[in-house]
């Protein structure tokens, strides 16, 4: 399955990871929002990505919100 199109997009570079956040649509036109994480480790480049439809962000968002708060 190939991406989607991105409409909007974001990159945010730590001392050991980079994200790229992706807005992007579905072949039906519907938003979605991919979070991709990527590093490198003992030469090797690893990745993550989760997806996150709109129906589910609202509540990733009060619990990423949630979590963050434990953090400090």
């Amino acid at each position: 399955m190939t991406p989607q199109p991105v409409i909007a997009s974001d990159k945010l570079d730590t001392s050991s990871r980079t994200y790229f956040f992706d807005v992007r649509e579905s072949q039906r036109q519907k938003k979605y929002l991919t979070i991709k994480e990527s590093y490198s480790r003992q030469g090797q480049r690893h990745e993550a990505i989760i997806t996150i439809w709109p129906e589910d962000a609202g509540t990733f968002r009060d619990k990423l919100t949630t979590m963050l708060s434990q953090l400090s």
